[in-house]
Order: structure tokens, then sequence, then C-alpha cells
């Protein structure tokens, strides 16, 4: 039996109360502090299995996209649709932002989105395999999509694509939203600096490739970003001064294999260890530490001859 407790609308007394002696001390001590969370908890299992269940539900999960000049602009649009959009956009790795470097960059990436997400499908999961992504998971995150929405159109953005009268027949109450496609956002807009986690791509121009990285760079979450580009050397110095936790260079969503360690850096991370790879056995292992010497030299004292062979 899985059970879901929110912390902030239960209640560390509530927490307490029902769940006294499963959640470990240090998840005791994070959950009295204000981050918002979802804790999972399967009777039966120990606190540290608990542990492994942790959640973040905060706006965390900043994935960022760099398009350079030289990059395959085909290849490009085809991943940030997939993306961007995939799962209606309601996963911890979607790309969220493309930053493509130059105005004619841009306008190219724009010319090959658009056509791209006019095709795409919306509707549920039950429907066919030719479905591209469903609903999103509350009629309260479909509010919180389409405010995002409006103050991205109400602080200057342009919206290139509006999905915000798409309506499905037969399911006009369900929580399906549109696709969405900004174009021209700034980084001082909401819908720059906030998750929206929902099926909208915001393009942000920039006009060199240092401009570029310094956006993910000063940005206060960093839990995935990729460039696309065909130049090894400009790959490279982006991989090498990123501070983000996971990388993709010409892949849109850089999670690793589980043998890798998973996770983000600055505020897209909680604790010290990542989970899966080696951070997942560093979690579960108690380590011992042994120091030892060994003179050297026999015991009996020094031996002057060489021993005759038996």
């Amino acid at each position: 039996e899985v059970k879901v407790v929110n912390v902030l609308e239960r209640g560390q007394e509530k927490i307490d109360e029902q769940f006294q002696g499963i959640i470990s001390p240090v998840f005791e001590q994070w959950a009295r502090t204000d981050v918002p969370a979802t804790i999972l908890l399967s009777s039966g299992i120990d606190s540290t299995t608990v542990a492994t269940g942790l959640s973040r539900s905060d706006q965390n999960f900043r994935a960022l996209t760099v398009k350079m000049p030289d990059a395959d602009m085909d290849q490009a649009a085809d991943a940030l649709v997939g993306a961007g959009y995939g799962a209606a956009g309601e996963r911890c790795m979607a790309i969220s932002v493309a930053v493509p470097v130059g105005d004619e960059t841009a306008d190219r990436l724009i010319e090959k989105l658009v056509p791209r997400i006019e095709k795409l499908k919306v509707g549920p999961y039950t429907a066919g395999d030719d479905i591209d992504y469903g609903p999103v998971v509350t009629a309260a995150a479909k509010q919180n999509i389409l405010g995002l929405v409006q103050s991205g159109v109400d602080q200057g953005a342009e919206l290139v694509i509006d999905g915000r009268d798409f309506n499905l027949q037969g399911y006009e109450d369900g929580f399906f939203v549109g696709p969405h496609l900004f174009d021209r956002v700034t980084p001082d807009m909401d819908i720059y600096k906030k998750e929206i986690f929902g099926p909208v791509l915001s393009t942000v121009r920039a006009g060199s490739y240092e401009e570029a990285i310094g956006l993910a760079i000063d940005h206060e979450y960093g839990n995935g970003t990729a460039i696309f580009t065909r130049d090894g050397d400009a790959a490279r110095d982006f991989a090498n001064r990123i501070n983000i936790g996971m990388v993709g260079i010409n892949v849109p969503i850089p999670v690793p294999l589980a043998y890798h360690t998973f996770g983000g850096w600055k505020k897209s991370a909680f604790g010290d260890l990542n989970q899966h790879g080696p951070d997942a056995f560093r979690f579960y292992t108690r380590t011992k530490t042994v120091t030892s010497r060994w003179p050297s030299g026999i015991k009996e004292g020094g031996e002057f001859n060489f021993k005759a062979m038996d």
C-alpha cells in the first residue's frame, strides 16, 4: 500500500501523528522546511527506502536548450517538439526554454517548429498510438498553465502558437491543454523564471554564445540542459563550464542510464547525493575506515644466509 502525503497541506503535526517512526530523522527535519514536496510512503518498508521515494514538486526542474547557428535545424526542431510537448510537458526533464544564438538561427528554428507543433495530436491516451500527448494531471494544473501563458502575453512575449482555446470534443471537462509556442521571451518574464510544467515552449533569443550559456549559468535552477551544435569545441566548452547536473550534447533530454547518477545542481537538488548509480550505493552504504601499518622486517630477527631449498 502506498500512501501519499503533501507536507504543506497536511502539516507537520499530521505527519508526526500518522507516520511516527516511519520517516527517517533526516526527512523529519526536511519536512519541517517550507519546501513544497510530496512524500510517498509504503507500509512495511524501512525509512531508508522511504527516503528514496522523495519527489520535489517545487519549480526546480528547469531544462534549457541552446541552439547554435551550425546546428542541424531539423534535428533540433524534432528534438524540441518531443522533449517540450511529450507527456504534456509534465516531466522533470521536459524542455521548457530554447535559446537560439542569433536572430537568423531563431527565425529558422521558429520556421521549423511551427508546422511540427501545429500537427500535434492531443487526446486521451486510450484513443490509440497516434496521440502525441494527453491531459495534464489536474484542473488546477491546467489553470496554472493557462495563467502563466496569459502572463507571457501580458508581459510582452510573442505567442506564435496559441492553444488557449483548445477544446476536445467529447472531453470538454477534461484537463486538456493545447500546445503553445512563445518567441522573444526575456529573462524577466514569469514564463522564463517559473517552470510552467505544461505543453508550452519559450524561445529566448541570445545575441552570442556567451549570452546563451550565461542564461543557463545564472538561472537559479539547474536540473538539465543541452546544446545543439556541430562544433566540438563549443560542445566541450559548454559541458565544462555549465553548472547544471545533467548535460546533453545534441541530446534533448540528457537522462543518463541508471548506472550513472541522476540529479540536478543549485535549487534543483536537495541533499548531498543524487539518485541511481554510485550515489545510490552510497545512500544505502555505511562506510568503515581501517587505518593500519605493517612494520617491515622478520619477527625472528635478521637472517644472513639464503634459506636452503627443501
